[in-house]
């Protein structure tokens, strides 16, 4: 029977929407995946900021930017979907040849790590260790990151001056002005002077409250939430501070060093490890994508960046590509296209990229 063109139409229509949906997401493992490295920031944390009327003053008993219950909950989640995509490369059993996962050196992105690791690496067979059921089983987590996306630099004593400079480009001046009536207004509502420097303060501690499953106070609607989120996500913001040459260097350069090396050692045979994984920060995923080529906002707790080495046709030639999962329970993502770099992006043009785009090291951007 002939089709008309009102139904080729539809079906064309169908198999181009099907199309967009499956292209970019993130695939599972199988047999042309050479080498995975992972960058994960943390699960839900407590915020360090309280104000005056705060009408949840004891919602994070763990402390100031320490893992949350709910936090913990979601990166063994996270681990598990990284199971669902690296099933069958990695294997079941925890093996130490197959993988490495280091952390940076503060309390939340180390227990993030073992929460991972633990939705990741299930003890099964041979590794049940103990009588009772167990999910859990000891797995190392190595210390030591070249991460600096917790901004806590020290020795470097251009970090601070260029870290202020970038986060408040541009609400200075005519931005400045502009923002007085709502500095005014949750100055009055918080019961504290709220400014420029302390903003952001408040717009996370709102973030990790609304996290939490906490309902923002009465005063904040219908859209005080909204005003604030466009603020630090507005086009200005990002190319003054993801966009910052200088910063990306203190934050992540010996991190994206690192991440290269490896893939160049992976795709000449030196390295015999599958994974490697860093448990990190928002920082890191905000500036490693920025050196991508992409201002993205900042990113979700439990969102990750996969680089993936890939076989190419059979070929000697690796490529990369890169996929970004959005947040804790993001099981898809998308893929990100890596600037200057045509795709598929070969492994070798990758390195060369990433060794390039950096004038300094990161020891003399600190003192300059």
């Amino acid at each position: 029977m002939l089709l008309n063109y009102n139904n080729m139409l539809l079906i064309i229509i169908y198999l181009t929407v099907i199309a967009t949906a499956i292209y970019g997401q993130i695939p599972k493992a199988d047999s042309n995946l050479k080498f995975a490295t992972v960058l994960f920031r943390h699960g839900d944390r407590a915020s360090s900021f309280t104000y005056k009327t705060n009408p949840y003053p004891d919602a994070f008993p763990e402390g100031p930017y320490e893992l949350t219950k709910l936090g913990k909950q979601h990166m063994y989640v996270k681990g598990q979907i990284f199971r669902h995509l690296y099933d069958g490369y990695l294997s079941k059993l925890y093996l130490d040849n197959e993988i490495y996962t280091k952390t940076t050196n503060v309390a939340r992105t180390h227990m993030t790590a073992a929460m991972v690791l633990t939705g990741l690496y299930p003890p099964t067979n041979y590794q049940k260790w103990s009588n009772q059921e167990t999910i859990w089983q000891p797995i190392p987590v190595y210390g030591g990151s070249p991460d600096h996306g917790d901004a806590q630099v020290k020795n470097c004593p251009s970090f601070l001056p260029t870290f202020i400079k970038g986060a408040s480009a541009s609400l200075t001046g005519n931005a400045s002005l502009a923002l007085e009536p709502l500095l005014s207004y949750l100055s009055e509502q918080c019961g504290q002077p709220i400014d420029i420097r302390n903003l952001f303060s408040l717009f996370d501690l709102f973030t990790c409250q609304l996290a939490a499953g906490l309902e923002l106070p009465e005063w904040t609607k219908p859209n005080i939430y909204e005003q604030l989120k466009a603020i630090m996500i507005s086009e200005d913001q990002r190319k003054n501070f993801n966009g910052n040459t200088k910063l990306q260097n203190l934050m992540i350069g010996p991190l994206l060093k690192e991440i290269t090396l490896k893939i160049q050692q992976k795709s000449s045979g030196d390295e015999k490890r599958k994974i490697y994984m860093y448990s990190g920060h928002d920082f890191s995923i905000l500036f490693t994508t920025a050196v991508l080529g992409h201002l993205i906002e900042t990113p979700k707790f439990g969102a990750s960046l996969h680089f993936h080495v890939y076989r190419f046709n059979n070929t000697d030639e690796d490529v990369i590509k890169v996929y970004y999962l959005k947040s804790w329970d993001d099981d898809k993502g998308e893929e990100l296209s890596i600037s200057n770099c045509n795709s598929p992006c070969k492994v070798a043009d990758f390195i060369n990229i990433a060794n390039n785009k950096f004038t300094k090291t990161w020891e003399e951007e600190c003192h300059t």
